[in-house]
């Protein structure tokens, strides 16, 4: 007996606990042929059933009555325990469309070895993603789709502000080059609230916030539009740089590797233009945050050599720890004929993922403060990379603040950084910046 859940009237799905429903579950295609044709939908999500001796049950979820499968326990489980097992029963196999998967690890290799630390925390998300469907793995990482009802009120919202932040800033100050690239600049907002009682036109000691905004690393959203998160820390003493990077707006964006070193060249241009005194600010108060995409960049800051030692701090909101699933993911990860190669290549995934960048404690390898940030109404596959960083920086030897923010989508979790107050978000980043 192999059990499949549908909706045919519409959608009812366990929200409650499974989160927001899968794209697949939701379309017209999905909630008529599960019913007609079950074997023939099963066999496209990968699912293949022995022709004989197994029947398939659909249930027709309503408003009333929600349905759940129990995976069947697969051979190989014996002496599992409760975590080990909670991780093959993933959303679709509790939907039907997938069996669990028992994946035998490789012999561990040396503690050395990155292979090793990206495994730390991914072994969970492993078996997630690899029983997904394309389909389904493209609409768990689907922020844009996630957040649709809101989205477009929130872009709208903001826009104004970030326009009328930037503005206000000295024309001097905007439109920095950072690297030979017309698209490597940032703009550098000025704390307007001197910190430590401070002469305003120097801010000497004031600290800065490098941020990095998100974009899946090819969507075009320019630094001129997110402005509005500078407002509340500027106001608390603190200079905001906003960065851009990724070669955007052009025919196609760089590689997720070319970006990587982008942004490790900004945070060295700009600890090195505070140390000089060609901007104004601490140079031992420069704390890197970045959201989504640019989470996973803030992340590659915090850990790379190049970098980790000029950073007092690093605010990582809604990040990709592991580049794995959006390197399978079919729309995401873009072909870019310029380069022959795709967004994220396979051997960007151990190079420039921040699960495996973690360098263990025991190595005498000290990081800057790290928070890893993520919104309790987000995709759960975001919050699964949030937990999973969490978890193998701390296997390391590491002590990283892990925040969910209560009722947070994956966009306006960040309207608690820019609102200020006692935003969850906004103590953290005060806390790394001492203001």
């Amino acid at each position: 007996m192999h059990n499949l859940v549908v909706c045919t009237l519409c959608s009812c799905y366990p929200r409650a606990l499974l989160g927001l429903p899968p794209r697949y579950y939701t379309s017209r295609a999905y909630r008529s042929r599960g019913v007609s044709e079950p074997r023939a939908v099963l066999a496209e999500f990968g699912c293949t059933l022995p022709p004989t001796n197994t029947t398939v049950r659909v249930h027709d979820s309503t408003a009333d009555t929600r349905f759940l499968v129990l995976p069947q326990r697969p051979a190989g489980t014996a002496g599992w325990d409760e975590a080990a097992l909670r991780r093959l029963a993933t959303r679709d196999c509790l939907v039907g469309v997938a069996l669990p998967r028992v994946c035998v690890p490789p012999p561990p290799p040396p503690p050395s070895s990155p292979a090793k630390m990206l495994e730390a925390g991914r072994a969970s998300a492993v078996a997630e993603y690899g029983s997904m469907a394309p389909g389904a793995l493209d609409a768990a990482y689907d922020n844009g789709a996630a957040c649709r009802p809101m989205l477009g009120a929130w872009v709208a919202r903001n826009l104004p502000l970030s326009h009328a932040e930037r503005a206000a800033a000295p024309p001097e100050l905007l439109d920095l080059q950072y690297g030979a690239g017309t698209h490597e600049r940032f703009d550098f907002l000025p704390a307007s609230t001197p910190a430590g009682g401070a002469a305003a036109a120097s801010n000497a000691d004031a600290p800065t916030l490098l941020y990095i905004h998100g974009g899946y690393w090819h969507m075009n959203s320019p630094k001129e539009n997110n402005c509005f998160i500078a407002s509340a820390l500027r106001r608390r003493g603190a200079n905001v740089a906003i960065l851009e990077y990724g070669g955007l707006p052009t025919p196609e964006p760089q590689p997720v590797c070319e970006q990587c070193v982008q942004v490790l060249t900004a945070v060295e241009f700009l600890a090195a233009a505070l140390a000089a005194g060609r901007l104004p600010g601490d140079p031992a108060k420069l704390v890197v945050a970045g959201h989504s995409a640019g989470g996973q960049l803030a992340g590659v800051c915090a850990l790379h050599p190049r970098t980790r030692a000029k950073l007092a701090g690093a605010l990582c909101i809604s990040m990709i720890a592991d580049l794995e699933p959006l390197r399978l993911h079919s729309y995401f990860n873009l072909s870019l004929p310029a380069a022959r190669r795709r967004l994220i290549a396979p051997d960007d995934v151990l190079a420039w993922s921040p699960l495996a960048l973690i360098p263990p404690a025991e190595a005498g390898v000290a990081l800057p403060p790290i928070v890893a940030a993520v919104g309790g109404d987000e995709l759960p596959e975001l919050r699964h990379q949030t937990r999973d960083f969490h978890a193998a920086c701390t296997a390391q030897g590491h002590a990283v603040t892990h925040v969910e923010v209560a009722g947070a989508s994956h966009f306006d979790v960040l309207d608690g950084l820019a609102s200020g107050g006692d935003a969850a978000l906004f103590a953290q980043a005060c806390r790394l910046l001492c203001v």
